[in-house]
């Protein structure tokens, strides 16, 4: 079974507090807030071990969670380890993975520390107090409601009861999840739920999670305990991939960062690829560089440039389908730019619309386009300069500086 499935922090699922739902129940982002004020003492770390035992039909799990979170720091360190019962009795996983900021770093045996984003989930605003809630993953669908104070094993709770859904390759899960929290304290005390997975079949799933919770000294704790260089994570060098150039050729970049405009946020250099042999031929281009915020390292790039050695370019297919190389476009020269470019102007894969004299077809509406792109030359390498579809990037004032930025790397 999938790992987004057994490797649920906190999962879905089983019984426990009789409720007695008061009118007027705390909000659930008051909540939340409450549960991190509790959390952040002054010289001190949170602490808890999560006991987990979920029911997968014939099988299930037990699974040990001992999690650190420094709240007021935003970091959090945790440490699992997962013993299969059932048919697959036997088999173990153990990770560790430390959160930072909106950043998941997870290390296992036999992998290489990978840096992903941190699930955030049940409305709940930061990633690090998510270690608590029950995250199934970052795909997961769901509603979270506060159900006011109920008993859980004879004492006063908060119970947050969250709804949903989630999906991976060849299955889909629903479930319910109640957390409970102690009404005087804010600490969470247990997680249960019910559930079920369709996987060639329904699955039940029932689980019992339980929090031992206490705070330790800050300073009785290693310098770099929450550092994810301890467990193993080391930054890749994205620009180093670029070494080697484009066939030989240098590859041209306006450098690791873009600087913000008036209407547009920093980028930083986010993905770099050189491609060749059959790849190149299969793809078209030699190099790809992808470019995202500056201050949200895991959203979807803004901007994109493709690179061809000059030949490559003037030999490739004209009918390429891409929006650039369709029949209703229009171009300007950039003077100052590279050995040589142009500002593509456009308006969809088919049809671009252009009020300027050149490139005109009788066919294209005489309304100014919205989509642009640039080509420049520098040397012997093109590049096509675009930004994703609906991005600030793509206006031609910011296609025309980040034309006009391009130099050798």
């Amino acid at each position: 079974m999938r790992l987004l499935t057994v490797m649920v922090v906190l999962a879905s699922i089983g019984c426990g507090g009789s409720p007695r739902g008061t009118p007027g129940a705390l909000p659930v982002e008051d909540a939340y807030t409450r549960i991190a004020a509790a959390l952040a003492r002054p010289g001190t770390v949170f602490h808890t071990v999560m006991t987990n035992e979920t029911a997968q039909g014939d099988g299930g799990y037990r699974m040990r969670t001992e999690a650190w979170l420094d709240i007021s720091r935003g970091v959090a360190r945790v440490e699992t380890h997962n013993t299969f019962v059932g048919a697959a009795t036997g088999r173990t996983y153990a990770s560790t993975r430390i959160v930072s900021g909106a950043a998941m770093y997870t290390a296992q045996a036999g992998v290489a520390t990978e840096k992903r984003e941190a699930p955030r989930c049940h409305g709940d605003p930061g990633a690090v107090l998510a270690v608590l809630l029950g995250c199934h993953s970052l795909v997961e669908s769901a509603e979270t409601r506060s159900d006011g104070e109920v008993m859980f094993e004879e004492k006063a709770a908060i119970a947050l009861v969250t709804t949903g859904t989630d999906r991976g390759p060849g299955e889909t899960a629903e479930f319910v999840d109640t957390l409970y929290i102690d009404a005087s304290t804010y600490l969470p005390v247990a997680l249960d739920g019910t559930g079920t997975i369709e996987h060639g079949g329904t699955i039940e799933v029932r689980t019992s999670v339980r929090y031992d919770n206490d705070f330790v000294v800050m300073a009785s704790l290693p310098a770099a305990f929450f550092d994810p260089a301890s467990i193993g994570y080391a930054a890749a060098d994205i620009a180093g991939g670029l070494d080697g150039g484009v066939g030989g050729l240098a590859v041209v970049w306006p450098g690791v960062k873009v600087e913000a405009g008036a209407d547009n946020a920093a980028l930083e250099l986010r993905q770099a690829a050189v491609h060749d042999g059959a790849l190149s031929a299969l793809m078209g281009y030699s190099a790809t560089l992808a470019y995202g915020r500056a201050d949200d390292e895991f959203a979807a790039p803004e901007l994109l440039l493709r690179e061809w050695g000059a030949e490559a370019w003037e030999a490739r297919p004209r009918e390429t389908g891409e929006w650039w190389d369709g029949g209703c476009i229009g171009s300007i020269d950039l003077a100052s730019a590279g050995d040589e470019a142009e500002l593509i102007a456009g308006y969809g894969p088919a049809i671009v619309r252009w009020s300027e004299p050149r490139s005109v077809e009788d066919r294209c509406p005489a309304t100014a386009p919205d989509r642009y792109a640039a080509r420049v030359r520098i040397g012997g390498t093109v590049v096509i300069v675009e930004a994703r579809p609906g991005s600030a990037y793509g206006s031609r004032s910011a296609i025309e500086a980040v034309a006009r930025s391009l130099k050798p790397r």
